[in-house]
């Protein structure tokens, strides 16, 4: 005696009301399949396209891609112009340089440092020789 786990023997289909219960019990199980692949290829389709477009402009506008918002690109462009608004508005503007620098001497001053006693000593040694 079989059990429930072995098949039983193939019968071939021999009517159309045989044929006709046969598609009737497999096909929603497959067409249903086939609905939710496409559904899910059709899903991971737009989810590249986002990223390309996402990082095709963030390449051009110098935006970081996860700072973008927006699904198409046109939406991406301007979420980047946006952005680039509000950067160059909040930005600390540079700060000018003073018109003159308090570290230049005259020519009459001298350049280098003062130098120490025996320092100096030695420098006078030196121009007394003809050395400098």
């Amino acid at each position: 005696m079989p059990d429930a786990d072995t098949p039983t023997e193939f019968e071939p289909i021999t009517t159309q009301e045989a044929a006709d219960a046969y598609v009737a019990s497999h096909l929603p199980d497959d067409y249903q399949h086939a609905i939710d692949r496409a559904a899910q290829l059709e899903k991971d389709l737009a989810d590249s396209q986002r990223a390309l477009a996402a990082s095709q402009v963030a390449a051009a506008t110098g935006v970081p891609v996860e700072a973008l918002t927006g699904t198409t690109r046109e939406e991406l462009e301007a979420s980047a112009s946006l952005l680039r608004q509000w950067r160059d508005q909040t930005a600390p503007k540079p700060k000018r340089p003073p018109l003159h620098d308090t570290s230049l001497k005259s020519g009459a001053a001298s350049s280098k440092e003062p130098l120490s006693p025996k320092a100096a000593a030695a420098a006078a040694l030196r121009a007394m020789r003809g050395h400098e």
